[in-house]
């Protein structure tokens, strides 16, 4: 079999994995916020021959499965995206929300995952292939226990400790940090003009957060229990779809973090639930539907559940 290409892209970065043979190579390339218009194709294109040139493969491919952050939901916008990806990859393009590729590598199968990163949402596929989505909402109107929404608590109560409004909390250093070490008009202005109110830089102060609650910081601990049981609440309504089905999740914010871990098991466990290891990350299940397509193949249990997202059902 020729070689095949798995790619998982959004706004922190895109990693892609070419296997073939002989064995498998990876690149990354930069993050991409998709703002809905045509002239964003060229920063997505960009990250990927980034992360081709990165993974030093030069064969051709015979199919590539791209799962995309908040990649176009109107299907000409998306035709027109896939066509600009074959035409500089040079094979068949299939083009996907990140979390069905997240859900064919952390569980191959019936089943939930959570993908909780930058953003946050919750897939969950029965054994006939029929899925169901919750959250995936953006930062605006839900992303609920997601990377942005701890950032964006830890900052606004870092703020409102600075003010005296609430109790004290290592996380107003941070903030001072993050102004450029002081608390001005200036600084603020700059915050504000710089871009640092965009959704990767109000998700990174996540890490800040994370960083307190170890320290034993009670505003960070809270924040992070906060998230947990966020997420808890949409896991549990939407692995309901496929009871019985192991539950997982992707995303380096619950690998990372012991203490959310912790936390949202002991939430999934009131809730009667379980939450296991992911089997393997994204690309692997890119990779999987990619190399089933090559064969000649329907992806399987996903097949459903892919017309579904391009008919606009799922999130």
């Amino acid at each position: 079999m020729s070689a095949v290409a798995a790619i998982d892209g959004g706004k922190s970065g895109l990693r892609m994995r070419i296997v073939d043979t002989t064995g498998e190579s990876e690149g990354s390339g930069s993050g991409f916020v998709y703002a809905g218009e045509g002239a964003d194709h060229a920063s997505i294109i960009a990250s990927v021959q980034e992360a081709r040139a990165d993974a030093g493969a030069a064969q051709t491919l015979e199919h590539v499965v791209l799962g995309l952050t908040g990649v176009p939901g109107e299907p000409a916008e998306r035709a027109a995206l896939a066509a600009a990806l074959e035409r500089e990859l040079v094979a068949p393009v299939l083009l996907l929300d990140d979390a069905i590729l997240a859900h064919a590598g952390a569980i191959a199968g019936p089943g939930t995952i959570v993908c909780a990163g930058t953003g946050s949402i919750v897939l969950s596929i029965d054994d006939e292939g029929s899925a169901k989505s919750a959250d995936g909402w953006g930062p605006t109107l839900g992303d609920r226990g997601s990377a942005y929404a701890i950032g964006l608590a830890g900052l606004r109560a870092a703020a409102a400790a600075i003010d005296g409004s609430q109790i004290q909390t290592a996380l107003s250093e941070g903030l001072r940090r993050k102004l450029g070490g002081d608390v001005s008009i200036a600084a603020l202005q700059r915050f504000y003009r710089d871009g640092s109110t965009a959704t990767p830089s109000v998700a990174s102060f996540a890490v800040e957060v994370a960083r307190s609650a170890e320290a034993g910081d009670p505003v960070a601990a809270s924040i992070l229990d906060g998230a947990a049981t966020d997420l808890a609440d949409t896991i549990a309504a939407t692995a309901a779809h496929a009871p019985g089905h192991p539950i997982s999740y992707s995303g380096r914010m619950l690998a990372a973090n012991p203490r959310l871990r912790a936390t949202l098991d002991r939430e999934l466990r009131v809730r009667g639930l379980i939450l296991s290891d992911p089997l393997s990350d994204a690309l692997a299940g890119g990779i999987r539907i990619a190399q089933e397509r090559a064969r000649g193949e329907r992806a399987g249990l996903y097949e459903k559940a892919i017309r579904a997202w391009e008919d606009g059902l799922l999130c």
